[in-house]
Formats: structure tokens, C-alpha cells, sequence
């Protein structure tokens, strides 16, 4: 079963301010993307538009077939909760 990494990132213009959010999922094997996420989550922090990349990236479409999903995103503090 191929595994797959997960890198996600959120940010807000401001704090809180418009925020987005975007996440790309790839084969751990050979770096293909098999997936992305991206959406505008309209006004939040920065902290809780990190947290909802993580979240949508983990919760994203993916192939059937393939294993669970390794993340890597952008704060230290942000990866330490998800895990």
C-alpha cells in the first residue's frame, strides 16, 4: 500500500483577518500529486487557519487503496497537535 505526505498551509492577512488555506497530498514513493486542497475559510486567525489545513489535507480525497497519510506543515506547534 503506498503511503502519502500531506504539506499544508493556512494564513491570514491580519489576525485575525481573511484567511485561506491549501494542502497537496503526494505519493511518498515517487512525489506524484494524487491530490490538493485549497479554499478561502473567509475570517480567522492565523493559528486556526493552520490547524484547518492540517485538517482538510488529512480529510482530503485520496485514491482508494492508499495508506494513511503522513503530514508535514508549517508550524512546529501546529504538526506536534496533529500528530
Amino acid at each position: 500500500m503506498t503511503k502519502l505526505i500531506v504539506f499544508t498551509d493556512g494564513a491570514s492577512r491580519g489576525n485575525p483577518g481573511r484567511a485561506a488555506i491549501g494542502a497537496a497530498l503526494y505519493a511518498e514513493d515517487g512525489g506524484d500529486v494524487v491530490g490538493t486542497v485549497s479554499e478561502d475559510i473567509g475570517t480567522a486567525t492565523n493559528n486556526v487557519a493552520e490547524y484547518k489545513a492540517v485538517i482538510a489535507g488529512l480529510e482530503g480525497k485520496k485514491p482508494s487503496g492508499w495508506g494513511r497519510p503522513r503530514s508535514s506543515c508549517g508550524p512546529t506547534a501546529c504538526c506536534w497537535c496533529a500528530s
